[in-house]
């Protein structure tokens, strides 16, 4: 199955992101970005593009035991944090992208361990925190991207309060992707979004 383990966003930052997007509607429109529903709005640690169900409690497990010693974690985006990502200068999504820090990479370098100790395949790109705002169906350049976009004035995003990850399995249906939980994990053993 597909899947990934991912921090949801806070009330906060998800509405912070939907007005992002409503105030970049016209340049979206104009390079062909539709924006990310709210609902499937998330932080990736790690991607499993071929996750075997036999793994999924073993991994729980692992990842309960492993991010129990964790205190939550607070994530600052970056400041103009939101713009397009790519390879190159030409790019298919926009994302907005968060700031590193040690317990940030701590915390991903406990998931992507736990992963390795339970013998679970996943996508070894180079961690590099964001949440995807929008996506194209067509790369656009970034000097016309900003050419449309640099004016507007966009508010700053709250920082990422992350409390807990969670497994969730992708099935791509004719309509995208439709995303389920199947285990969840707090940090520290602290419970639930405030």
């Amino acid at each position: 199955m597909r899947a990934f383990i991912a921090a949801r966003l806070d009330k906060p930052v998800t509405e912070r992101l939907v007005q992002i997007q409503g105030l970049l509607k016209a340049p979206m429109d104009a390079v062909g970005f539709r924006p990310t529903k709210p609902e499937k709005m998330h932080l990736t640690f790690a991607f499993m593009g071929n996750l075997a169900e036999r793994a999924v409690e073993p991994l729980h497990a692992r990842l309960r035991e492993r991010l129990s010693s964790l205190q939550p974690v607070t994530a600052p985006f970056k400041p103009h944090a939101v713009g397009p990502f790519g390879f190159g200068h030409q790019d298919r999504v926009m994302v907005a992208c968060l700031e590193f820090d040690g317990e940030f990479l701590t915390l991903s370098a406990e998931i992507r361990s736990s992963l390795v100790e339970c013998g679970v395949e996943f996508d070894l790109k180079r961690f590099w925190p964001h949440v995807t705002v929008a996506r194209g169906r067509h790369t656009v350049r970034q000097n016309k991207w900003w050419g449309l976009a640099g004016a507007i004035d966009l508010p700053p995003i709250p920082d990422l309060k992350i409390r807990e990850v969670v497994l969730i399995q992708s099935v791509i249906g004719s309509a995208g992707a439709n995303y389920s939980d199947l285990f969840t994990v707090s940090l520290g053993g602290i419970r639930g979004p405030a």
